[in-house]
């Protein structure tokens, strides 16, 4: 089961004049040195937002999982070698799933958006966009040919939605790919239907690469932004669960 939540900057703690002291009960020691290290308040501000709602969700899934309610400076979210985030706790190893859990973390415009699935499941991605027209020739450099028919066919209004979703789209599959933007970005093509609206709950689109890999992708839109997920799957079971929501258990 995928779980996801997003968080926007007025749901996190406060954070002390100039953004010198991060909320208290938030960060491990290790974390604490990397935030020290930001050196543009804009960017300590995105990745607090980050680190606060990925623990949210971490700690409640962790705590639907094992019972065990933990405290967010035992969740330290760390890069691997890639750059791509993962979890490691402070001394309860031992409670949580044999394979552990795949995260993803996006941020824009003011919102943190993060996603937690078993690690078993292999990486994940998560991406969230604000709706805003692209600069001129945008999508003919970076889209796929069928992208570009997509749009060409887009109803009044979607245009600049379906620019959007489909780029996040990519964003979320390159993290799933552990590539980042360092690929071009024409390698990779999301199959969105067309919807004659913005989709507001999670709908499921094919993810086709060029050397033949197809991930499940999601996307939906909530307020004026794009959210969309990947995984390494081609075909889902069930579409992600909101963390708010503890009344269902879908499967991936």
């Amino acid at each position: 089961m995928i779980q996801w939540l997003v968080q926007s900057l007025t749901e996190m703690p406060p954070v002390g004049e100039g953004l010198d002291a991060p909320p208290a009960g938030l960060l491990t020691a290790a974390e604490q040195q990397a935030y020290a290290g930001l050196k543009f308040a804009k960017r300590r501000q995105e990745w607090l937002l980050g680190r606060w709602t990925a623990k949210q969700l971490l700690r409640q899934v962790i705590w639907q999982e094992t019972g065990q309610a933990l405290a967010l400076d035992s969740l330290g979210v760390v890069a691997n070698g890639r750059g791509a985030p993962c979890l490691q706790v402070s001394g309860v190893a031992a409670l949580l799933p044999e394979a552990g859990y795949q995260l993803s973390i996006s941020h824009a415009h003011g919102r943190a958006f993060c996603a937690v699935v078993a690690g078993r499941y292999g990486p994940l991605g998560a991406d969230i966009e604000w709706i805003a027209p692209r600069p001129a020739g945008f999508a003919a450099d970076y889209f796929t040919t069928d992208e570009l028919a997509l749009l060409e066919e887009a109803p009044a209004g979607m245009y600049d939605t379906l620019v959007t979703a489909v780029w996040s789209g990519k964003e979320a599959a390159m993290k799933v790919a552990q590539v980042g933007l360092r690929v071009d970005t024409r390698t990779v093509s999301c199959d969105l239907s067309r919807p004659g609206v913005a989709p507001q709950t999670w709908t499921y689109f094919p993810i086709h690469w060029a050397n033949g890999q197809t991930m499940a992708g999601w996307w939906q839109v909530q307020d004026n932004y794009v959210l969309a997920l990947a995984i390494a799957i081609p075909r889902p079971g069930a579409a992600p669960q909101d963390a708010a929501d503890n009344t269902k258990n879908p499967s991936c």
